[in-house]
């Protein structure tokens, strides 16, 4: 089935110890899916929560090498219907960040990742579908622009098991 999914969210960022930060990302989501009869052309709306754990492992010089593991829980639902999806995932990354100069770091990484979740019909027919992402590896590449001391604009592509466009605003306080 061919999802798009669209989300706003805003992340906190606290330093558990100096090279680990947790993370907690709250936000709306939007979903449509184009190619399944049962919902298309149906609006899926609904919230999603990401929980992360982001250590860097090395650094020399410019460049820092870090991990990373995320869990996600989305959920949408149609407004006009009983038709609802909630899906869970968990994501493994291993990448670099290489500082170049005072204002832009370009960012590399390579991702292992599940998807599993539930989907609820209740229009026309009752019915419950389990799904599961049978593609999990990816790659993103992205960067950052300090536009100060304190916060940046980032922009990162991803390829592979998702695909994808992010536009970042961070403000470090």
């Amino acid at each position: 089935v061919n999802s798009v999914s669209e989300k706003a969210g805003i992340t906190l960022w606290e330093p558990a110890q100096p090279e680990l930060l947790l993370g907690l990302t709250l936000g709306q989501l939007f979903l449509t899916q184009t190619d399944y009869p049962t919902v298309a052309g149906r609006d899926f709306n609904g919230y999603f929560v990401d929980l992360t754990a982001t250590r860097v492992f090395a650094e020399f010089g410019p460049m820092k090498y870090s991990g990373e593991v995320a869990y996600g829980y989305q959920q949408v639902a149609d407004t006009n219907s009983d038709n609802s999806v909630r899906w869970h995932t968990l994501r493994f990354s291993g990448g670099t960040r290489v500082q170049v100069g005072d204002v832009v770091a370009l960012t590399a990484a390579a991702t292992y990742g599940t998807l599993r979740g539930v989907e609820n019909t209740a229009s026309p027919s009752q019915r419950t579908v389990k799904f599961e992402e049978t593609k999990n590896l990816g790659v993103s590449t992205g960067v950052e622009l300090n536009v100060d001391r304190g916060g940046y604009v980032g922009l990162s592509v991803e390829a592979g098991a998702r695909h994808g466009l992010s536009l970042n605003f961070a403000r470090r306080y």
